[in-house]
Parts: C-alpha cells; structure tokens; sequence
C-alpha cells in the first residue's frame, strides 16, 4: 500500500447511520438536519477499537527515537501518531440498507439512515475506505511523506468490516473549541 488517497468514483449518495435512543443521541441527528453539517471525530473516538491496530510498519532501518518499540509491539511512529491525532474523521457508508448497519449504528433498526448527495458535501476529499485481509505494511523509511502514512492508517480496515461499504472525509481539526463539522448545500 501506497499511502495514496483514492477519491474517484464517489456514491451519489452517503449514508449516517445514527441512533436516537437517548436525548443527546436524538440531539446529535437533529444539529445533522438543523444545521446541515457532520460532526468529524477524532480516530480515537471512533467505534472500532481495534481502528488501525492491525497495521504494520517497516521502518527500513531508518529509525528515530522508540521506532523499535513502535516495530516490536505495534504503536503508531511518533512523527505519523501525531498527524493521525490531529486529523478529523466523518464515516460514511454507501449503502442505505444494511441489516449490521441498522443494528450497529442504528439502535437496532430503531434509529435513522440519513443520506447525502455526496455532491452536496462541502469537503475536499471523500476517499473509500480499503479493507485489508492481512497485515500490510507501509514503507514510512522516506519521513518527508508522513501525512501519506496516516492518511493510509485512516483509510484501511480490517477486511471483516467490509460489510460497511465505507467512505470518509478526513480534515484537520480547525476549531478551537476541538469541534469540527464537514458542512453540506441545503437539499443535500
């Protein structure tokens, strides 16, 4: 794997799988439709624990300070960790109509599936998310290329999540009060 952004191809329509079982959860979707925007997370706060853990790095024998730590027992290298934890991230599914969706994110078929033009989404990239059946390894040997390293961290999963048909926007965090939404056009 590359690293490299893949953006072509875009469903006409996203989809928010989302719950409304509780008061914040049903005031989470109501700002979606009130103010026309998405929340993007931080990877930390996404639902998959396991998010990006089953990643190898081959360092090449270029090394920096704990890279055989990173090597040997699987943390993120430093100068990559740091982009990774500054970026936003708002998932997306491409289909509408998913039994483990709905049960999932949906509060077992109790919630909504909200869509979006994708057209209508106001950010700059909506790339596919790519599911890796085994341990790929990303050479990060050239440190001049780090945000290509963590955009490809965000962007593979595990290949049992495949069933999600995901896309995300990735952006870096711009508000001070550590809220960052991707807005979309009215009718989106």
């Amino acid at each position: 794997m590359d690293g490299t952004v893949q953006t072509v191809n875009i469903p006409i329509l996203l989809c928010k799988y989302r719950s409304v079982a509780d008061i914040k959860s049903l005031t989470r979707v109501l700002d979606i439709i009130n103010n026309e925007r998405l929340y993007a997370s931080y990877i930390k706060d996404l639902n998959d624990p396991m998010e990006g853990h089953f990643f190898d790095f081959d360092l090449k024998g270029n090394g920096y300070a704990g890279c055989q730590l990173s090597k040997t027992y699987g943390y993120l290298p430093l100068p990559i960790s740091n982009i990774v934890n500054s970026l936003r991230i708002v998932s997306l599914s491409a289909i509408w109509d998913s039994p483990q969706m709905w049960a999932y994110y949906a509060s077992n078929y109790e919630g909504v599936c909200l869509c979006f033009y994708s057209a209508k989404l106001l950010a700059p990239h909506i790339s596919k998310v790519i599911y890796a059946s085994k341990r790929d390894s990303v050479d990060i040997s050239n440190i001049n290329i780090p945000m290509e390293a963590a955009y490809a961290y965000i962007l593979t999963k595990e290949y049992n999540w495949r069933h999600e048909h995901e896309w995300r926007i990735i952006v870096p965090n711009s508000s001070e009060d550590d809220s960052t939404f991707i807005n979309y056009e009215e009718g989106g």
